[in-house]
């Protein structure tokens, strides 16, 4: 049986996130039980239920997220692709100090159009990431319309997504670290 991830929409098995064994720790206290994978990952970073932070989570997930090949497939901020860019420090959340996602400011303009009406989103990468999620002034949807009624689902505008996947790409490309030869005594 599957239904709607609560965070992002997609379609999931419930049990592959609650029986997963790698997971359960990070999910026991969350509002639904119907989250992916991907979406875990993410909440489980931006609201520190890894051991030791942003520094344990990208210690723990920075292996699964290097498994990508290439940045050409990333084409929104997924959930993947936002765990990608926090687990391997390609961008930085403005706000790490906060488990939430940034909020628009009193008086804040869309970036594109210049107009404060309607709801807007703040980038979490960004201080001047701020843009109505519509078609005018982004050029497409940014992701999930679920994704941003959750709290803990950081937003990317679309500078900081280019940027996230050209860091991204360095680091996917940069050589493997030596293995360090240990001194005997």
């Amino acid at each position: 049986e599957t239904s709607q991830c609560f965070v992002c929409a997609k379609m999931v098995h419930s049990a592959c996130a609650t029986q997963h064994l790698f997971l359960e720790p990070f999910i026991q206290k969350l509002d639904s039980a119907n989250i992916c994978f991907d979406c875990a990952l993410l909440v489980a970073m931006v609201e520190k239920r890894t051991p030791f932070g942003i520094a344990g989570a990208r210690l723990m997930f920075e292996p699964y997220y290097l498994q990508l090949r290439g940045v050409a497939a990333l084409t929104e901020p997924s959930p993947f692709a936002l765990g990608a860019f926090i687990a391997t420090g390609s961008l930085k959340l403005v706000e790490a100090a906060t488990t939430t996602a940034r909020s628009a400011t009193a008086g804040a303009k869309c970036a594109k159009c210049k107009s404060a009406a309607g709801e807007l989103r703040a980038c979490s990468f960004c201080k001047g990431g701020i843009y109505h999620d519509t078609p005018a002034c982004l050029g497409e949807q940014r992701g999930p319309e679920a994704s941003f009624k959750h709290k803990s689902f950081p937003w990317c505008c679309p500078k900081c997504f280019q940027k996230g996947k050209a860091a991204l790409s360095k680091h996917l490309a940069a050589p493997a670290p030596a293995p360090t030869k240990r001194r005997g005594r």
